[in-house]
């Protein structure tokens, strides 16, 4: 009697551990999918982030190919760009450093558009070659930051 007394009380204790075991097993499963999961919400993020500034670039190269735009409009299409870059998540080091590329760039090129804009010491005509200029530069650079 003492002898299935003692068999029944080393299977419970199993049974305890392997319960405890397959707790703390779905505890790990569970803090897994909550990692995969915030990750996942991160590259969704990104990845409509760059979509969205795929989309802009790509009307603003339509825009630089088949209309006159004053520098004050690529100015404010620049700012836009740079508007969406800003918000854009940054999780790795590589993410980080294309988007403070970006930020650089969009903000060299608005600076350049802002400063044509208010030069008054040149010709209309010699503002409307640098505006050109600036235009296919733009959309260079553009084609350039967003392909990474």
């Amino acid at each position: 009697m003492r002898r299935i007394h003692a068999s029944m009380i080393s299977m419970a204790a199993a049974a305890s551990l392997l319960g405890c075991a397959i707790a703390e097993l779905q505890s790990d499963i569970t803090a897994t999918q909550g990692r995969v999961d915030a990750k996942q919400s991160i590259l969704a993020s990104e990845e409509q982030t760059q979509a969205e500034l795929t989309r802009q670039r790509d009307q603003l190269r339509t825009d630089l190919r088949s209309r006159q735009l004053s520098a004050s409009q690529l100015k404010a299409r620049l700012d836009q760009m740079s508007k969406v870059n800003d918000a854009a998540p940054a999780a790795t080091p590589q993410d980080r450093q294309r988007k403070s590329d970006r930020a650089r760039r969009l903000a060299e090129s608005t600076r350049q558009a802002q400063a044509l804009e208010q030069d008054t010491s040149i010709s209309q005509q010699e503002k409307a070659r640098r505006l050109e200029e600036l235009k296919v530069k733009t959309s260079n650079m553009l084609d350039l930051l967003l392909k990474g």
